[in-house]
């Protein structure tokens, strides 16, 4: 069977890899010949065309020719949707351009897995009923940083089709499941626009966990303040966390969240609840709460940003593990403190730098941690005498406050300073 994707983002790169592998004479396509000289592979895909690598070379393709998906049982659409800053609203003026393209090539069935904003499935099915093509939307709760097991490891598929595509669809993910002797995760069969809210509302919820978790963190360090002795957020989150009706999964004081998925769906659930008349409070005080937490490192270092100070930042991708600046609230911090007129400099293990840990850090007065890296733990050994304060805004927290030299004072997350302020 042959079986094309459009798209070679890391989904898509990921897709075409599975496809190959499970034996379909996988296509992969995009027009922008880099993506497919240098696909994006996070570890969870180098680790599966390791392990088929026989497979995947045997029955992949990667062309930026769209003749080549003539034939297709199946096409998976994973284009970017764009997000206007303007309007705060998802796009997918990208999307429907492939569709449009995609309909030149015969009949299929497409099943779209980008993230679309409220309403978009109607125009997109028009798009494809002109052109006699079946469609199903069934976006898939992604991980970044392990792309195979968001699809292998699934918490629910939902296709969004009529019963008769649905069902294709189904079993299709099924053989594709069977494949891999995995197991099948509950799977649901509703209208496209049910299956647009779905996607929107979890990730709402996700970063109405990740921002309460980060308000009860900054409750925590105000009570430390006032109180004089430590309240740990996260002891408190924790021991909360064992109730099944709270679960503890995303339930950490830490940094503010970003990337290219949470905080752009919630504004764009947020437009769209503006638009239709639904009062959007809840979610937009969870986007307040986000952008705040972004600015608290500046509030917590406001004596000692009195003059320009050489400032460090340790963590520029969104979250530890991966090397995505998209979306990233360190970034943003970045800006902010040179709007300021602090000298920055930063450093990311898994973003490619010109100067090394040690070196970054030891002209550095301020330091700020804001992604768990193990990297990260000693760094109390590497600072100079300069240094006065480190705040770790981390989760776990990483930083061993153990290494940190007595003339350095300690603020971590969730708990406020670890030590007296000098």
């Amino acid at each position: 069977m042959k079986v094309s994707v459009i798209g070679i983002g890391g989904v898509g790169y990921a897709m075409t890899n599975i496809l190959a592998a499970a034996g379909f004479n996988a296509i992969g396509v995009d027009i922008n010949p880099k993506a497919l000289e240098s696909p994006s592979a996070d570890a969870s895909v180098i680790r599966f065309i390791k392990r088929y690598k026989s497979k995947i070379t045997e029955n992949l393709i990667l062309t930026t020719d769209y003749s080549q998906i003539t034939g297709s049982e199946f096409v998976i659409v994973v284009v970017n949707t764009d997000f206007d800053e303007k309007q705060q609203q998802l796009t997918t003026h990208i999307l429907e351009k492939a569709l449009k393209m995609l309909g030149e090539h015969g009949q299929t069935t497409v099943i779209v897995m980008s993230t679309l904003p409220y309403g978009a499935s109607s125009r997109l099915k028009a798009i494809c009923d002109a052109s006699g093509l079946d469609y199903c939307y069934s976006p898939i709760m992604v991980n970044q940083g392990n792309y195979v097991d968001s699809f292998f490891k699934a918490p629910f598929l939902i296709l969004g089709a009529n019963d008769e595509v649905g069902q294709k669809v189904m079993m299709f993910y099924a053989q594709l499941f069977q494949i891999f002797r995995e197991t099948f995760p509950p799977t649901y069969i509703v209208s496209a626009l049910t299956a647009e809210l779905t996607k929107l509302i979890a990730n709402a919820f996700l970063s109405t966990k990740l921002s309460y978790a980060n308000y009860v963190g900054g409750l925590c360090e105000k009570v430390n303040q006032i109180e004089g002795q430590p309240v740990d957020a996260n002891l408190i989150l924790h021991i909360i966390g064992n109730d099944p009706r709270i679960g503890s999964r995303f339930l950490k004081a830490g940094f503010a969240f970003g990337g290219g998925c949470l905080p752009r769906d919630l504004k764009s659930l947020i437009t769209s609840c503006q638009q239709i008349g639904s009062h959007p409070e809840l979610l937009s005080a969870v986007d307040h709460v986000n952008a705040e937490r972004t600015r608290v490192p500046i509030k917590v270092l406001e004596k000692y940003l009195d003059q320009p100070r050489a400032i460090t930042v340790l963590g520029t991708a969104y979250k530890a593990g991966i090397d995505d600046e998209r979306g990233s609230k360190s970034v943003e911090l970045i800006e902010f403190l040179k709007e300021l007129g602090h000298s920055v400099s930063s450093y990311d293990p898994n973003v490619p730098r010109t100067k090394s840990l040690p070196d970054i850090l030891k002209s550095a007065e301020l330091v700020i941690v804001t992604t768990d890296e193990q990297e990260f733990t000693e760094i109390g050994k590497m600072l100079g005498k300069k240094c006065q304060v480190v705040c770790d805004f981390t989760i776990t927290p990483i930083v061993d406050s153990n290494l940190i030299p007595s003339h350095v004072n300690l603020f971590t997350a969730g708990v406020g300073w670890q030590r007296p302020e000098k």
